[in-house]
C-alpha cells in the first residue's frame, strides 16, 4: 500500500467513525455522508500534493492552498455560512488574541523559552493553518452538522451541538495521525488537541466568524514556534 492510499484510508476509517456512525445513530446518514466525504476530500488535498513531490511533507503550503481554494468554493454554497466569512469586529479579534494566549498558558507557565526566528516557517504558521483549517473544521462540516443537528445546548454564553464535538473528534484525530514515514496515530496530544478544537468552536459560535478562530490559531501557532515551546 502506497502513502497516499494510506493517508487516504484512515482518512476514510476517521470519516465513518467520527460522522457517518452517529449520523446514522442519529438518523441522519445523508449527512454523515456528506461530512464523511468532506473529510476524505479534505485529506486528499492536503497530502495529495506533498505526497506526490509537489510540496516539502512537513511544511505543505500545496496541499493548504489547495484546500483553501476547494473548500473557500464549497463554502460559498452554504447560505448559513456566508455570515461566517465576513471580516469580524475589532472584539472579535481581540478575543481571538486572548483565546490564543489562554491556551498558551500552561506551555507558557512549564515550559522552557527557546526564541527561534525562521521566516519561511513563521510564514506558514501565521498563515496556512488556521485560514485552511478553520474553513474546514469550524467552518464547512461544522455548518453542515449543525444544520442537521442543531445546537440544543447552552454554555459559556453560545449554543452546543453534536457538531462541535464531533469536528473536535476530527481535528485531534487529523493532528494526531501522521505519515513521516510510516502510518502512525499519537494518542498524547488528545487533551490538548480537545480543548483547542473546542476552544475554536467558542469562537466562530461566539463571533459567527471563521476568521475569529483562524487569528486565535495562526496566533497560537507562531507564539509556539517563535518561543521554541
Amino acid at each position: 500500500m502506497s502513502v497516499f492510499t494510506a493517508v487516504l484510508v484512515g482518512a476514510l476509517l476517521v470519516a465513518v467513525v467520527v460522522y457517518a456512525l452517529p449520523a446514522v445513530v442519529g438518523r441522519r446518514a445523508r449527512t454523515g455522508l456528506l461530512a464523511a466525504s468532506l473529510h476524505v476530500l479534505d485529506a486528499a488535498l492536503v497530502y495529495g500534493p506533498t505526497l506526490l513531490g509537489l510540496g516539502g511533507m512537513t511544511w505543505a503550503w500545496s496541499g493548504k492552498l489547495a484546500e483553501v481554494v476547494v473548500f473557500s468554493v464549497v463554502a460559498a454554497r452554504l447560505p448559513e455560512l456566508r455570515p461566517a466569512l465576513r471580516l469580524p469586529p475589532p472584539a472579535a479579534l481581540a478575543a481571538a488574541v486572548a483565546v490564543a494566549l489562554l491556551l498558551l498558558a500552561p506551555s507558557l507557565l512549564t515550559g522552557t523559552v527557546a526564541w527561534s526566528w525562521r521566516p519561511h516557517f513563521v510564514a506558514y504558521q501565521a498563515t496556512m493553518p488556521g485560514i485552511a483549517e478553520e474553513l474546514v473544521f469550524r467552518g464547512v462540516l461544522l455548518a453542515v452538522l449543525d444544520r442537521a443537528f442543531g445546537r440544543s445546548v447552552r454554555a459559556f454564553g453560545v449554543h452546543w451541538g453534536p457538531g462541535a464535538v464531533l469536528t473536535t473528534l476530527a481535528f485531534w484525530l487529523g493532528h494526531a495521525i501522521t505519515v513521516d514515514p510510516t502510518l502512525s496515530i499519537d494518542l498524547s496530544i488528545a487533551a490538548d488537541m480537545t480543548l483547542f478544537g473546542l476552544a475554536m468552536c467558542w469562537l466562530r459560535y461566539r463571533f459567527d466568524s471563521v476568521w475569529a478562530p483562524a487569528v486565535a490559531h495562526n496566533a497560537h501557532n507562531v507564539a509556539l514556534v517563535t518561543l521554541g515551546l
